[in-house]
């Protein structure tokens, strides 16, 4: 947006900071909580890259509240978030025994319907003159420079995505630059559905605005078959099985720009960065795609062909999945759970925050810097 770049990345930056801090602390004392256990809290690389993809979660649902939130609001929302995604992420994988080993339903789906949920009861942000807006506000547009910029950022993304989605694998024992089978068959499946999104996203594109380049599907439908593959990067998919999940991502993914978003906004929720079509779609998607191929599509037994598709890694594969062909049932219920609690958690977050006066602020809405930063820009 024009208007809101030092709010969105300066309010980002705080945000970050300090969903790092809230995690090591609340995702400590819920495992203690719920297994019973009284270890203290340990400081490790392990620990920062737990809050850090807390923190992740907050800033995809921030991007449904940008320019409509101060930081009061965006504060408590963030803490009541952490809490929400440390129970889900106990659920889902303490007691169901999901694998997602990519986050795709921890962090993406987790963190969309999240903010989808908050920016409900919010409200739309209605014209400053009162009349209705096709977008709420006249300055939730964007320009030609932040669209360059975010066109910039989502380059960087895609070159560190298959790194992201291998984070939680198995580490490799014999070599550092050589992963496990499970880290190398990760990576290579999210290779091969982000050149397939990348590819396919240009084409859809087209489709969807009168055979031009949509600015924001490129930026944000190029990077969806990383988001859903993410939960099925560590299966032994064929390689044409993660270029079709990339085709999968970019088509739902545009089209939820294009037609869905637009919809959305007309009374329902203003999602102002349009994480529902970017994170939300395709990872709900992905936790559709993993169901199906775990209860219709996994080997019979870890030692099948297909298992070696990428390398020796039946062992893997074996002790990654010990619960075998119901493995798929875990999948479903996690998927369904994370979105029930995410959305809900969302509404009730942000319906406890209206609520609270300290944090009812007038400037908010405005989709202007100036209204939070001590500038004064002439856009």
């Amino acid at each position: 947006m024009a208007k809101t770049g030092l709010s969105a990345i300066g309010f980002a930056f705080f945000l970050t900071m300090l969903a790092v801090q809230a995690d090591v602390l609340f995702e400590h004392f819920f495992y203690n909580a719920l297994s019973g256990e009284t270890t203290p809290v340990s400081f490790d690389i392990v620990t920062i890259v737990r809050g850090d993809l807390a923190a992740a979660t907050c800033l995809i649902s921030f991007g449904a509240l940008v320019g409509k939130c101060g930081m009061n609001k965006l504060i408590i929302v963030m803490l009541f978030e952490v809490v929400f995604y440390t129970l889900n992420k106990e659920l889902i994988f303490g007691h169901l025994h999901a694998k997602d080993l990519a986050g795709t339903l921890q962090i993406h789906l987790f963190g969309a319907y999240f903010g989808l949920g908050a920016a409900a009861v919010l409200g739309m942000q209605k014209h400053p003159a009162g009349a209705d807006h096709p977008k709420g506000h006249p300055d939730a547009v964007a320009s030609r420079n932040s669209d360059v910029l975010v066109l910039l950022g989502t380059v960087f993304l895609w070159v560190f995505w298959p790194v992201l989605n291998a984070y939680g694998a198995p580490r490799g024992t014999d070599s550092l630059l050589m992963g496990s089978p499970t880290q190398l068959r990760m990576i290579v499946n999210t290779i091969l559905a982000l050149t397939s999104s990348t590819t396919w996203a240009f084409v859809m594109s087209k489709l969807f605005n009168s055979h031009k380049f949509g600015p924001v599907d490129i930026q944000n439908a190029t990077l969806a078959g990383g988001v859903m593959v993410g939960i099925c990067s560590s299966l032994p998919l064929h390689p044409a099985g993660a270029l079709g999940i990339g085709m999968i991502a970019a088509t739902v993914s545009t089209f939820g720009f294009n037609v869905l978003d637009p919809l959305l906004m007309k009374g329902l929720v203003h999602d102002t960065l349009g994480i529902h079509s970017r994170h939300g779609l395709p990872a709900l998607c992905g936790g559709i795609y993993s169901v199906i191929y775990l209860a219709f599509f996994l080997p019979p037994s870890p030692g099948g062909d297909i298992a070696h598709a990428f390398g020796p890694g039946a062992d893997a594969w074996a002790a990654a999945y010990p619960e075998g062909v119901n493995q798929w049932k875990a999948n479903l219920y996690a998927t369904f759970a994370t979105l029930a609690i995410s959305f809900f958690g969302g509404v009730f977050t942000m319906g406890f925050v209206k609520a609270i006066t300290i944090c009812n602020d007038k400037r908010q809405g405005a989709f202007d810097d100036e209204n939070y930063w001590a500038v004064k820009y002439d856009i």
